[in-house]
């Protein structure tokens, strides 16, 4: 029989966390690549926004299906072997996509495809928490959110090189295959989580795993805390979830950064970009081009910010200057519009376009052909088509006779400020915090339930956004969304705990004592306290 490892694995040690952002890339581009794919759908199949619409919605639909089984399959076969199936429906997903005869089968692919983003946001975390240090572990949980947005940029990328192309859509789908083929392959050779495989009674396995991933005498007295937890929630009466000492601020934490990552209004702001700046006085190429290029760039290089000072700077302090910042923000943006729209604006007319397709190209496409349907007069007036929705030829008026104002420059600043800050404080932060903040013996479930609630949230502004701004205008829109920025900002400093540099077992020591003023420092923890 081989003798187990003695040292640090780098291969495993540095996979780990790489394989699991893997499922992080495929997420992003599977939500990216409906941007040009459906642009070249509709005019292949003319299908009515209507079925766009549940094209488009079919990921959100199976996101939710997908992260609510989520948990149950990491229990019940293991974090590693839920990021393969993951990967097997992203795989499978794309190449039916491909090659399907018809829009309706276009629908069950996406809801297929949704299945794999739902359970790669709650196994892909999940596993890199368990698999990660606590001096590395934030970081490791932001690089999937890294690869997020890195996968939403090559989708863009993807999305304009075939576009144009004769069934240019169905190379788009297809391409998306390949790393869903490469996240199956990739966790054949990395290890179980060590924390599953000693809730499986497999402490050889665990002891072995733990060696390559961590080294030194760290191993027994890591396995031995571990096993210890473990054991007591085994003990006690845990079967209910609410019985979990600390449940409540773990659930709280968790669901409240789930709800304010999508409430703050962050996809209508990378969606909808390039009708927000064509209001503010930009023309639409203009527009589609700080959308899809400009905002992603930020978007990316902000998640670097995360990465690098997540373990160092800690969770709580790029949480509430992130927050704050994008409120700041919002409410710039807000008074701004204030300024820019005309008393009497149709804004309205915007909530036209398909209420689900939230991304740049299409929102692109939607106010670029909006304001091709307005033709010259001889004379050079400006005449609209019956149809042709009033807003679009205000804004035409405004691009085209009036240079681009200051207010308008500050609503391009402040949108990617914006984006800046989400990039390394919500966007990350929630899916580290999420992963790392549940007692062992429930993490899986309540991983699980903490994905359905963001994906939910997510589904929810997605139905409401273009409904707001027909009603209230943009400037009480973002101002709304600012108003929830506000909120989370206090809520932020009241309530979510520091959690940079505690084992996860430290941190559910901790979650029993309740409040957060009274956690004691990492390495300090000592036998958990019972109560909540």
């Amino acid at each position: 029989m081989p003798k187990p490892p003695t040292g640090v694995s780098p291969f495993i040690s540095i996979g780990v966390g790489f394989m699991a952002a893997v499922g992080g890339f495929l997420f992003g581009y599977d939500i990216g690549v409906i941007s040009g794919a459906l642009l070249s759908i509709r005019e292949e199949f003319g299908v009515s926004d209507f079925l766009s619409e549940l094209i488009t919605a079919g990921v959100l639909i199976g996101a939710v299906l997908g992260a609510a089984g989520g948990g149950w399959m990491g229990n019940r076969i293991g974090r590693k072997y839920s990021n393969m199936v993951a990967g097997v429906i992203f795989g499978v997903g794309a190449l039916f996509l491909a090659l399907v005869p018809d829009p309706l089968w276009l629908i069950v692919g996406r809801i297929v495809i949704g299945l794999g983003v739902g359970l790669a946001s709650v196994v892909g975390p999940l596993y890199i928490s368990e698999t990660s240090p606590p001096a590395k572990r934030g970081g490791r949980v932001s690089l999937f959110q890294f690869a997020i947005v890195l996968g939403i940029l090559v989708a863009y990328v993807v999305d304009s090189i075939f576009a144009g192309t004769t069934e240019g859509w169905r190379w788009m789908f297809g391409l998306g295959g390949i790393p869903g083929f490469f996240l199956f392959f990739g966790f054949l050779f990395m290890p179980c989580s060590p924390r599953w495989l000693i809730m499986q009674g497999r402490l050889e396995e665990a002891r072995s795993v733990m060696q390559q991933l961590m080294g030194g005498d760290q191993v027994d007295e890591e396995l031995e805390r571990i096993t210890r937890d473990i054991d007591q929630g085994k003990k006690g009466t845990r079967t209910r979830l609410m019985s979990v000492p600390g449940i409540r601020l773990g659930l709280a934490v968790a669901l409240g950064l789930a709800v304010l990552q999508q409430f703050i209004g962050i996809n209508t702001i990378l969606f909808y970009a390039p009708i927000h700046f064509q209001q503010a006085g930009f023309k639409s190429d203009s527009a589609a081009l700080a959308a899809t290029v400009g905002l992603g760039l930020i978007n990316l290089l902000a998640t670097l910010i995360a990465l690098r000072y997540v373990d160092r700077a800690g969770r709580r302090p790029l949480l509430i200057w992130g927050t704050a910042g994008m409120t700041v923000s919002l409410a710039v943006i807000a008074v701004s519009f204030a300024f820019i729209t005309p008393p009497h604006a149709d804004v309205a007319a915007i909530s036209t376009a398909p209420h689900t397709v939230h991304t740049p190209a299409a929102a692109s496409h939607y106010a670029a052909a909006s304001k091709a349907e307005a033709s010259v007069t001889p004379s050079g007036a400006m005449t609209t088509t019956p149809d042709m929705p009033k807003a679009a030829s205000s804004t035409t008026v405004a691009s085209e006779g009036n240079s681009i104002s200051m207010m308008s420059i500050l609503v391009l600043i402040f949108t990617a400020i914006f984006v800046a800050c989400f990039a390394f404080s919500l966007g990350p932060i929630t899916w580290t915090m999420i992963a790392e903040i549940f007692p062992n013996d429930v993490r899986d479930r309540c991983v699980a339930l903490a994905a359905g609630v963001n994906w939910a949230s997510n589904f929810v502004i997605s139905l409401t956004f273009l409904s707001l701004l027909g009603y209230l205008g943009p400037s009480m829109t973002f101002s709304l969304y600012g108003l929830v920025g506000l909120v989370g900002v206090f809520w932020i400093w009241k309530v979510v705990p520091e959690t940079k540099g505690y084992t996860l077992e430290e941190i559910e020591e901790n979650l029993g004592r309740g409040d957060r003023t009274k956690w004691l420092p990492p390495g300090k923890s000592s036998t958990p306290t019972q109560g909540d």
